[in-house]
């Protein structure tokens, strides 16, 4: 009895144990991918597991995982072969590359599988990225010699004797090139009879490079860095401008006391910063801006370089510009025989002069053996305005029913040809205006003017008032009393003029 129900007890376990098994064979998830199918050596497999509730979501984020653990691979595979030939250290190397290949991860692999296991009910993702190691070497063979070619075109346009500074602009260009992809770090060359990768036989050249330019002396450099390369650029034109107005500052400045100009040295700084700002806007293609090889992805390292000689050669050049004017000016004044001829000319030459900075080096260059501009310049005009005299002719008095005529002469003390403008004002004794004219008054050419005192003006005296419009301290002035005459006096005039 006991054995028959020990043996009932065996088969309930066992239809108990056989619903079980079934049971878990309908809900057990296949497994699609099969790791034997892909040999290590014949296949790239990246995977990708991400737990997410939203299924495509999941989805999306496990494939770029296993695209990035599959490029990572890649990644691996060619450091291992490369690192001791780089220039930089392999950090730095192994991140730019990493950042390159999530910028191009879909861009940049063909012929890549993917298999997406099925998401499960514990919201978790895995796939699977395979990429053939033959179909890599193929499409990277490819694309090593397309950026190999971009990069020989850059090359090309160096030649023999080029200046050092044009060189790191063109070998800049070519490690750009070959880090805008990761492709660039896997070329292999010639390159100035080394045998090796491209990119850190171009790095080296272009160190050494900059390293024999910052160490010359024909150059002035002005650095600047900033987050963009904009910011950074106008940062190392702003030291660059600094570094000349200080130059410029320093020379100037000593002149300016040597030749006791007036001009103060916050005025001249103030030209010197115009002069240097209108020298850089206008001669912007002698400047060179050049990235500096600290510069990383996030901060800028700019470096202006601009030739000595080129930049000393500009400056001759504008002095000499301005010299050649004010030359000119300085032989029409010694010719020009006239003092208005010759104010205007001296008017011309002091705003040449005062636009820029030079004109102290240029006056002193004109006016060798006499002061600066700002002093020879008024003082010149002072003597001028000082050799022009105005003469006023008229009689001391005159009676009332008569006439008196004026005569206005000018001369000039150092025998100039004078031809000025004169303003002639007439008032009585309570400072009423009788007269009032603007006459151009010329050498050797006097003017006159008629007055007549009516019988009965109550005025005693007319006063005369003649002066150059421009220059009011050029003047002369005369009183005339007017005489009082009897009824007889009168009448006898007024007999004479009728008969």
């Amino acid at each position: 009895m006991r054995a028959k129900i020990y043996r009932i007890g065996l088969y309930i376990i066992s239809i108990l144990l056989i619903t079980l098994s079934v049971s878990s064979c309908r809900t057990t998830t296949p497994i699609l991918f099969d790791r034997a199918r892909y040999p290590v050596d014949e296949f790239y497999v990246g995977t990708g597991i991400t737990k997410n509730a939203d299924k495509g979501q999941a989805l999306e984020t496990a494939k770029m995982k296993a695209i990035s653990d599959l490029a990572s691979q890649i990644q691996t595979t060619i450091f291992s072969t490369r690192t001791a030939s780089s220039s930089d250290d392999g950090t730095t190397q192994f991140s730019v590359f990493e950042e390159l290949i999530e910028e191009t991860l879909h861009q940049e692999f063909e012929n890549v599988i993917y298999i997406e296991e099925t998401y499960t009910r514990k919201k978790e993702q895995t796939t699977y990225a395979i990429l053939r190691r033959s179909d890599w070497e193929i499409q990277k063979a490819r694309k090593i010699l397309r950026e190999k070619e971009k990069v020989q075109s850059v090359l090309s346009s160096r030649y023999p004797d080029m200046s050092p500074v044009q060189e790191i602009k063109v070998l800049n260009k070519a490690i750009a090139s070959l880090q805008s992809t990761f492709w660039g770090s896997l070329i292999e060359g010639i390159f100035d009879e080394k045998m090796g990768y491209l990119l850190p036989l171009i790095q080296a050249r272009r160190d050494t490079l900059y390293t024999r330019v910052f160490s010359s002396k024909q150059y002035y450099i002005g650095e600047g860095s900033a987050s963009s390369r904009a910011q950074a650029e106008e940062s190392a034109l702003q030291d660059f401008k600094n570094m000349q107005i200080e130059k410029m500052y320093k020379e100037y400045e000593n002149l300016r006391v040597r030749l006791s100009s007036p001009m103060t040295s916050p005025e001249l700084k103030e030209k010197i910063e115009n002069s240097v700002e209108f020298s850089t806007t206008q001669n912007a293609s002698l400047l060179e801006f050049l990235e500096g090889p600290e510069s990383t992805q996030t901060l800028s390292f700019i470096y202006l370089i601009v030739q000595k000689v080129v930049w000393e050669d500009l400056i001759a050049k504008e002095v000499d510009t301005l010299y050649q004017q004010a030359k000119t000016l300085e032989n029409a004044y010694q010719a020009n025989n006239s003092v208005t001829g010759k104010l205007q000319i001296l008017e011309k030459m002091q705003q040449l002069l005062e636009s820029s900075p030079f004109g102290l080096e240029v006056e002193n260059l004109i006016f060798p053996n006499e002061q600066s501009f700002e002093k020879i310049i008024p003082y010149r005009k002072d003597r001028l305005i000082a050799s022009v005299n105005l003469h006023l002719l008229m009689p001391k008095s005159v009676k009332e029913d008569e006439s008196c005529t004026l005569k206005i002469v000018v001369t000039n003390a150092d025998s100039l040809h004078t031809d000025i403008p004169v303003k002639i004002i007439i008032t009585d004794n309570n400072n009423k205006q009788r007269y009032l004219e603007l006459v151009t008054l010329s050498s050797g050419i006097p003017f006159y003017h008629t007055i007549i005192i009516p019988r009965g003006e109550k005025a005693k005296y007319f006063s005369v008032n003649c002066f150059w419009t421009q220059y009011p301290q050029q003047k002369d002035e005369q009183r005339i009393d007017i005489t009082r005459i009897s009824l007889l006096d009168f009448l006898k005039n007024m007999f004479i003029r009728q008969k």
